[in-house]
């Protein structure tokens, strides 16, 4: 979870196109589901959860829309499809 949100600060403050384009690549990589889906009850696990979540979808929506710009259709379908697979039944992925 760290080195997520350490990614996401640097692409949030990176001026670079190709190295925004890097970090949100490396965070959507990184992801690989909520945090301790298991735990659905506590209220702090939530809050995590619930954040890097937002980080994610944040950071999939604007990568799918750089690829897009960049005729990559492919990695775009790539990046939503995980998307979907986290949030599917977010409408604007489709």
């Amino acid at each position: 979870a760290g080195e997520f949100v350490k990614l996401y600060n640097q692409y949030k403050t990176a001026l670079d196109r190709s190295v925004k384009i890097d970090l949100l690549n490396r965070m959507v990589t990184l992801y690989e589901g909520d945090l301790l889906e298991d735990n659905l009850y506590d209220d702090w696990a939530q809050i995590h959860r619930e954040y890097y979540r937002s980080i994610f979808l944040e950071a999939s929506y604007v990568l799918a829309g750089m690829y897009l710009e960049e005729n990559l259709f492919d990695e775009a379908e790539r990046i939503l499809n995980k998307h979907l697979k986290i949030d599917p039944l977010d409408e604007k992925a489709c």
